[in-house]
């Protein structure tokens, strides 16, 4: 039998654990509760220091303007402005102008980009350089053997946001091994609505 001292120590020892379960279900259900020390954001400030929230607005700015009523461009200016964006800039084309396009020539920019970016010793996404027959397959699927010496193009508009890459491949390209924050392969995006000229497709299409 047990003395009444043990007995005593039994039901102490009880408690505390009971004690030590109950507080482990509290951390379990509540973490943040215990040990939340730092106030955390999910996303950026809306409004940056010294700044105000009329700042957002177009209105607060066009007050500034000193004559915010005032015609800036005719229409005259306004063409003779977005084609010195073309003609000068070459930062956009007027895809209008399509009427043919020079097969020989399409077909030796895309011969000379295959092998740009072939000499420049990219990376995978495996941080390991490809193999050759990678190469071989992207090139296959350029399918610049179905250029013909006159192209006549054909006019379509984006459907869903895509992707604009230098090969037709999904796999990645970098610079530095496992750098795979940065593809050499993506140019840019193309976002819903965007008119394009189609001059050629990959054998997948």
């Amino acid at each position: 039998m047990l003395s009444l001292d043990r007995v005593c120590d039994k039901i102490a020892s009880m408690r505390k654990s009971s004690i030590y379960f109950l507080l482990g279900l509290i951390f379990f259900w509540c973490p943040h509760q215990s040990f939340a020390t730092e106030k955390l954001y999910n996303i950026a400030p809306s409004l940056t220091p010294d700044t105000q929230r009329e700042m957002k607005t177009a209105g607060f700015w066009i007050a500034r303007h000193p004559a915010p009523d005032q015609l800036i461009l005719n229409q005259d200016e306004i063409t003779q402005f977005n084609r010195s964006i073309q003609d000068q800039l070459k930062l956009t084309k007027d895809i209008t102008q399509f009427t043919s396009t020079n097969g020989k020539q399409l077909k030796a920019e895309l011969e000379k980009t295959w092998k740009d970016i072939v000499a420049k010793n990219y990376y995978g996404g495996d941080g390991h350089e490809p193999k050759v027959s990678f190469y071989q397959e992207v090139k296959m699927k350029m399918n610049l053997q179905a250029i013909e010496e006159k192209i006549v193009p054909s006019f379509g508009m984006i459907v869903h946001y895509a992707n604009q890459r230098f090969f037709p491949t999904d796999r990645i390209l970098t610079s530095e091994a496992n750098d795979i924050d940065f593809d050499e392969l993506q140019n840019s995006t193309l976002d819903v609505a965007t008119p394009v000229v189609i001059l050629h497709q990959s054998t997948d299409g």
